[in-house]
């Protein structure tokens, strides 16, 4: 006596369950971004960041043409942006090393605190030395021209490179969790194909 046994659809493959990305993200690539911005950071600090010259007048004469450097440890907004650093480096490594629940808000407030840091540099690079005339030359008319140095821009890229850091960590996750799921493509087959096997 034999049964009938229906076959619906072509044999499963592995191959056809499971769908790759397309993109596969190296792992090293956010620790090395954490990594250069950590580097960035150090050579803000050892870099000056604008060279300012003073332009004041026969009044002020023993300060005219003066050339004064600005470092990140000198004035209100470096301390400003070396706090804001401090703790976008902690929320950084906690992103890339902690648990997957984790990383999404952390991103997003690494991403916040690295926009204000760029705000703030920007602002002072706005204001072309304006800030050093106010602070050297009081109640006198008097201006400023202002050089950007080699130090402001490794201040730039910094929270940069962070959050890019932040960013592919938790792109990179996705991507794991994908080859980790399964996902069934529905359009291999437009009409079922059956089959009838006869078993004896």
């Amino acid at each position: 006596m034999s049964e009938d046994v229906l076959e619906f659809g072509p044999p499963a493959s592995a191959a056809s369950r499971f769908r790759a990305p397309r993109f596969a993200l190296p792992p090293l690539v956010p620790p090395l971004l954490a990594a250069l911005s950590v580097a960035c950071f150090f050579g803000s600090l050892m870099y000056p960041w604008q060279t300012t010259r003073l332009i004041a007048g026969a009044e002020y004469a023993s300060i005219n043409n003066t050339d004064i450097v600005t470092y990140a440890t000198n004035t209100g907004v470096g301390y400003a942006y070396l706090v804001g650093m401090m703790g976008l480096g902690a929320i950084t490594a906690t992103a890339i090393l902690g648990r997957r629940r984790q990383r999404r808000p952390l991103m997003l407030a690494g991403a916040g605190l690295s926009t204000m840091l760029l705000v703030l540099l920007v602002s002072l690079i706005a204001l072309g030395g304006r800030q050093i005339v106010a602070t050297y030359i009081i109640g006198a008319p008097a201006s400023a021209t202002s050089q950007l140095e080699v130090g402001l821009y490794l201040a730039l890229a910094a929270p940069v490179a962070a959050t890019l850091a932040m960013v592919l960590s938790l792109a990179a996750r996705r991507r794991r969790m994908l080859l980790d799921e399964p996902i069934y493509d529905d359009d291999v087959d437009a009409v079922a194909d059956l089959t009838v096997t006869p078993v004896r």
